[in-house]
């Protein structure tokens, strides 16, 4: 779909051929919208479907627009679901996994500068049996806590009696009394924004991560207090508040995460 989708928007437009491949592309986005419905974690569907309704609209007015000679329009909506709901999901599907690992490590080191850190990506989009198997082969290499957004690196750490701490989704009551604490990302801010921009007639393509932070209702925290000492629960409260007052900021880092152990 990108470099398809990358050809159609710099070729001669109007011609035979950017008729039919312009068919085509949208029909690879509706597909690959609907095959994505198939792919949820447990019995949860992530962030990343609230593309799905997305990709439906858009395909739809570029028909509808195309067919009514309504050319700004039908381009419009090309540009919005090519970078809308194809570039810009994909780019954080890749580089949101490595910020988010890059600040539980740098918040680990805070607490304790001789942490040690072992990193493995199981390059798949979703592959629980795959990602336990490595959650073992970790263990086995001395990890002692677990750090994961996916499914079966939890269930090594019930299996294991290890606790785990979650990311982007909380799986809590699916594993407790493993789960210490999970990252939450709240997409409905952003979302929000958008439509709010759009109702009132000003939406723009704009930079939105800062709707994913905190302070705007794009993330949480969930700490299950049960399994920490007071102290610690009491510390990681005080840091929350910080963030939300403005006091401490999180460091962005992209880069992909590397072992130190």
């Amino acid at each position: 779909c990108v470099p398809l989708g990358a050809y159609l928007l710099l070729a001669p437009k109007g011609t035979k051929t950017h008729k039919q491949l312009g068919k085509l592309w949208v029909l690879l986005m509706v597909t690959t919208a609907t095959s994505s419905l198939f792919l949820y974690e447990g019995m949860k569907l992530t962030w990343i479907h609230i593309f799905v309704p997305i990709t439906y609209r858009a395909a739809w007015l570029i028909v509808s627009s195309a067919r009514k000679g309504d050319i700004a329009r039908h381009r419009k909506e090309i540009l919005g679901l090519y970078f809308g709901a194809l570039m810009i999901p994909g780019v954080a599907a890749f580089v949101i996994p490595n910020r988010l690992m890059n600040a539980f490590m740098d918040g680990a080191r805070d607490v304790n500068p001789d942490v040690k850190f072992l990193v493995n990506f199981i390059d798949s989009w979703y592959d629980p049996p795959k990602a336990k198997e490595s959650a073992f082969a970790m263990m086995d290499a001395g990890a002692d806590i677990m750090y994961a957004e996916r499914f079966g690196v939890s269930d090594a750490a019930v299996e294991r009696g290890v606790k785990a701490i979650g990311n982007v989704i909380d799986t809590s009551a699916d594993y407790p009394g493993t789960i210490l604490a999970s990252a939450i990302w709240h997409m409905e801010a952003t979302i929000d924004k958008a439509i709010a921009n759009a109702a009132s007639g000003n939406f723009e393509a704009a930079d939105y991560g800062q709707y994913s932070f905190m302070a705007f209702g794009g993330g949480s925290l969930v700490l299950d207090e049960s399994l920490v000492p007071g102290d610690v629960a009491s510390a990681v409260k005080a840091k929350e508040q910080e963030i939300l007052d403005g006091l401490f900021r999180v460091n962005v880092n992209d880069a992909r995460p590397e072992s130190d152990g």
